[in-house]
């Protein structure tokens, strides 16, 4: 059933792994692109500013200046000197290298006019151009417009450039496959809960299922008994009438519990502290369940003191005791004890003690689980679901149990209190 939910998840996973790898790697490009521009551009205004210098001091309109003549030795890209070019205002082309061919100066040619430096391709080599405008105030003319075009072969970056994109690259792909066996492993974990959700889900169907079916099995054959013999009085009917109101009663008290776990899963079960005499609260459950243990021979010893206030759930608290103190009586021996004892230290702690027929140190750790009977001989005990709602009143007043228990001895549950 979680094969195509597994595949879906880990296509979407992997697909947003890669998609996040991949914009990483463009950003990456694009900050190292910037950067190195950036410095590279600052050096060639390093290199402009003092040609502008030289213009700012010629005073003749009619000569151009004198222009350094700076080869850009292209068979030495790690020899990078700056040549220029020089516009007037309208375009004209007032000084060049003569070391650039007439394709390559048209090139040039084509990027006076651009605000930002730009990189051009040059008979295989790249070179980065900048230019500046700069206005000249002569001490006969008029004032004159000139732009300056810096060349610089830009090589060595172009080609950091391009081996940074080429690891990129390689490294895409790579995490491609790395993508797909992160998505899986992301999805298969992200799935675990899940999958166990389902399964407790399907098995506490399935048990809820069992459980509803014995007493509606037992009621129907009782009453097809009753069908059968109409010629019974009420009287001589009775054993069977009261055995079947004795299921119809487990099969209420089934479908009661049910409800509250249906509750607790959608978190509709809320929980509302307040401060309480839990030693109260407590002697009133013993005095309603006093009477039960005299019919069963059974001794319940209470020990708490006279008051002792905390903020619990007062009904949640009671029904939680009374599951402890049922289960106790249910599953104890003739003449046993039921020991009560409250303390009150750094924490609230409850104990209940019993003399009863114990529990396998083994099966301890699923007592509270749905259903779960930890002895055959408990079957015919209770709903199975007493036990996991006391768990979730624990749980929801982020108390702690402890619970030991020896067989034929007895069963110690210890409940701890914020």
């Amino acid at each position: 059933m979680f094969k195509k939910t597994r595949l879906r998840l880990t296509l979407m996973t992997s697909a947003i792994v890669f998609a996040l790898f991949v914009l990483t790697s463009t950003i990456l490009y694009f900050f190292m692109q910037e950067q190195l521009y950036s410095q590279f551009d600052a050096s060639v205004l390093g290199a402009i500013r003092p040609v502008m210098r030289v213009m700012q001091m010629n005073n003749n309109p009619a000569r151009p200046p004198t222009f350094p003549q700076n080869d850009p030795n292209r068979n030495n890209p790690f020899h990078m000197p700056t040549t220029f070019l020089l516009f007037d205002a309208k375009g004209h082309l007032l000084y060049k290298p003569a070391y650039f061919t007439a394709a390559e100066i048209a090139t040039l040619r084509a990027a006076w006019d651009r605000t930002t430096a730009t990189t051009v391709s040059l008979s295989g080599q790249y070179f980065r151009v900048q230019t500046v405008t700069l206005t000249t105030a002569p001490m006969m003319g008029n004032p004159e417009t000139f732009t300056i075009e810096a060349v610089r072969n830009v090589d060595q970056v172009v080609q950091s450039l391009n081996e940074l994109l080429h690891l990129l690259v390689i490294l895409t792909l790579l995490s491609a496959i790395g993508s797909i066996l992160i998505g899986f492993v992301l999805a298969s974990r992200a799935l675990v809960p899940i999958e166990r959700s389902w399964e407790r889900q399907r098995q506490f169907v399935a048990d809820a299922s069992h459980e509803l079916r014995t007493p509606i099995m037992a009621v129907q054959t009782r009453t097809e008994l009753l069908l059968h013999h109409p010629e019974q009085t009420i009287e001589e009917a009775s054993p069977r009438i009261l055995a079947m109101y004795k299921e119809l009663r487990r099969a209420s008290r089934l479908l009661e519990d049910l409800l509250t776990l249906s509750r607790v899963d959608s978190n509709s079960q809320q929980i509302v502290k307040q401060e309480i005499d839990v030693a109260a609260a407590l002697r009133e459950v013993a005095d309603m369940v006093q009477p039960l243990c005299e019919q069963k021979g059974l001794q319940l010893l209470l020990h708490a003191p006279d008051s002792l206030m905390h903020a619990v759930d007062e009904a949640r608290f009671s029904q939680m005791l009374f599951i402890f103190v049922d289960n106790a009586m249910k599953y104890n021996r003739e003449g046993g004890k039921i020991i009560i004892t409250l303390v009150h230290h750094k924490r609230l702690e409850l104990m209940i003690e019993d003399t009863g027929i114990g529990i396998e140190e083994s099966e301890i750790p699923r007592i509270f689980d749905r259903f779960y009977r930890a002895d055959k001989a408990r079957s015919h005990e209770g709903t199975g679901l007493g036990l996991s709602i006391a768990k979730f009143i624990i749980d929801a007043h982020e108390a702690t149990v402890r619970v030991k228990s020896a067989v034929g001895i007895g069963t110690n549950i210890t409940i701890s209190f914020p």
